[in-house]
């Protein structure tokens, strides 16, 4: 992986202003760019393909976001507020190691499609409280495409 690069921050940074796209994908990333959730005009974020461990708290400000591609990280939870992102359509967590899923994720009425799968590696059985899809999962009656590959899940 090559080192990280501040220039292709700053780029990415730059384009979004224009665009509302902030796609950084495969840039080595150890952390969300911290300006991120202050980037409110954001409809859509790829950060796919970085080494993330985990997203800032403050995530759901960004309230006009429509697609989150977190794919290809290592990221093991979702902070609460991802529940603030109330027009959310696609939410993209696959290839994570993903161990629990906050209750909020049940307030993306609007979700569409929802990918949530683990990696070989990361196959191993989760416990019973963190393989339960949170109860007030509004969002799985509304998605048009749910893929939880290789999780098991169980009735809350």
């Amino acid at each position: 992986m090559a080192p990280l690069d501040i220039d292709a921050i700053h780029k990415a940074e730059k384009e979004a202003k224009r665009t509302k796209v902030f796609l950084l994908r495969n840039a080595g990333l150890p952390i969300c760019p911290r300006r991120l959730p202050y980037m409110s005009s954001l409809r859509e974020v790829d950060l796919s393909s970085n080494r993330i461990v985990e997203m800032p708290f403050d995530i759901g400000e960004l309230h006009k976001l429509r697609i989150l591609n977190l794919s290809y990280n290592f990221l093991a939870s979702l902070p609460p507020s991802i529940g603030d992102l109330v027009i959310l359509r696609q939410l993209n967590v696959a290839h994570n190691v993903m161990e629990s899923l906050p209750e909020q994720v049940g307030e993306l009425k609007r979700l569409e499609v929802y990918t949530h799968t683990r990696t070989q590696t990361h196959a191993k059985r989760l416990s019973p409280p963190t393989r339960r899809f949170p109860r007030t999962s509004a969002c799985v009656a509304n998605s048009s495409h749910l893929c939880m590959r290789g999780q098991l899940l169980t009735k809350p």
